[in-house]
């Protein structure tokens, strides 16, 4: 029977990695909705008045 516990180190390695990756996935998504807004000039007042032509 294999030993399903792991060392307390390999946790904190993978903790870390994992924490890592969530926080490059975070930064790269924030960037692309930003870059996003930025390329199609895309504002608040846009999407509600979008919206509100699609509504009526």
């Amino acid at each position: 029977m294999d030993s399903v516990a792991k060392d307390p180190g390999k946790i904190e390695k993978e903790k870390k990695k994992n924490s890592e990756e969530n926080k490059e996935f975070n930064v790269n998504t924030y960037r692309l909705l930003q870059t996003g807004k930025r390329m199609h000039g895309v504002s608040e007042k846009i999407i509600n008045s979008d919206m509100q032509t699609k509504i009526n």
